[in-house]
């Protein structure tokens, strides 16, 4: 893989820093205690859409680090102890985004469940974090985050019915604020590791609430409806038959096959390419509407499979049209394309299309004159 390319999807992960790692400010404390607690649900809200988007920001960076590791560098060591470091997120749960349904738990314990799953959250992204980017620089980076007894907190704040949880949540603002000015340090770091940072920042409305919350919406309307279109051209093709026929039943999950692309949100290329059936494919694949997907199904849409050395046969669709979802093969069973269209799914609620709308009315830039 090109190493512009993977360092051109570092620049887009570490591009979000406005919002998803935005400052806030302790007058929120003060709007709180006026307004008898409402506005700490409002709080509380904000503070668990910013955990969610800087984790995920936070995954998709490292993920982007290792596979540029990969490529480049032949420690395998350091490979292996990137990943152990990744993957000790999964296994805490780290990574997992908190519901906003969990303001009923605050509502109910006076906003201390909140408060500790948050304090308890930020401490071992933290100490995590720390680990990964020591490891990936070469040097031992500075423990900043404070490590605070969330048992004697939680019994503090039972014990004065939940005014001890006024301090506490400022204590979670001032240490996230200071977590995300660390993290800017160490992002600005990575240069000398041989990246480089765009430090052009985003617009406040990118990682909105409000935005994100339509864009769930719509996703989730998206991913109940995805209509397929099949380009079948050999054996894989009846397996992809056999995918949606009544065994499966994939209609269930509001799958049905469209015969024109104008009508499709995915295209299945089953089967071998050709030199001359390529113009048609993208073809078909300009006349889908955005946001559109592609799964290539089997090893002769992936790499060319067992005709790779034909003279006539295209080594893979992804020369002539951005792949989503490669599914190796040969041919693939019914199960694994079932298990494809579920990783489109759960690729398609990351789906940014509010935002990204707002971002090209409003950062629209002006022509440029030449003379």
């Amino acid at each position: 893989m090109d190493r512009d390319y993977v360092t051109e999807r570092i620049r887009r992960a570490m591009g979000k820093r406005i919002l998803t790692d935005e400052e806030v400010s302790g007058w929120w404390i003060v709007g709180g205690v006026i307004t008898f607690g409402f506005l700490f649900l409002l709080l509380f809200l904000k503070l668990i859409h910013r955990r969610n988007e800087h984790f995920k920001r936070q995954k998709d960076l490292e993920e982007q680090i290792i596979e540029l590791v990969g490529i480049d560098l032949n420690d395998k060591k350091m490979l292996a102890d990137l990943k152990a470091i990744h993957n000790e997120g999964y296994e805490s749960g780290e990574f997992k985004e908190l519901s906003f349904l969990n303001i009923i738990l605050a509502i109910i314990t006076l906003g201390l469940y909140i408060e500790w799953r948050l304090t308890k959250d930020l401490m071992m992204h933290a100490d995590r974090q720390r680990r990964f980017f020591s490891c990936y620089l070469g040097r031992e980076l500075e423990d900043t985050t404070p490590q605070r007894p969330t048992e004697k907190y939680l019994a503090l704040g039972v014990v004065t019915l939940g005014l001890f949880g006024i301090y506490w949540t400022n204590l979670i603002i001032k240490d996230s604020n200071e977590h995300f000015k660390v993290q800017w340090k160490m992002e600005d770091l990575l240069p000398e590791a041989g990246m480089e940072i765009d430090e052009e920042m985003d617009p406040d409305f990118y990682q909105n609430i409000i935005l994100t919350t339509v864009d769930k919406f719509l996703n989730w309307g998206r991913t109940c409806s995805v209509w397929p279109m099949a380009f079948g051209t050999a054996c894989c093709a009846m397996e992809m038959m056999a995918t949606f026929a009544a065994r499966n039943d994939m209609d269930r999950y509001g799958m049905l096959f469209r015969n024109s692309p104008r009508q499709a949100d995915v295209i299945i290329v089953a089967g071998t390419i050709t030199h001359k059936m390529a113009p048609r494919l993208r073809r078909l694949y300009d006349q889908m509407a955005e946001p559109k997907y592609v799964i290539a199904m089997g090893a002769c849409a992936m790499t060319g499979g067992p005709f790779v050395n034909s003279y006539s046969v295209l080594k893979g669709v992804d020369k002539i049209i951005p792949v989503d979802i490669y599914l190796p093969g040969c041919p693939p069973r019914p199960e694994a394309l079932l298990n494809a269209f579920l990783q489109l799914q759960e690729r398609m609620k990351e789906e940014r299309t509010t935002t990204k709308k707002f971002e090209k009315l409003i950062l629209k830039k002006p022509e440029e004159v030449t003379t």
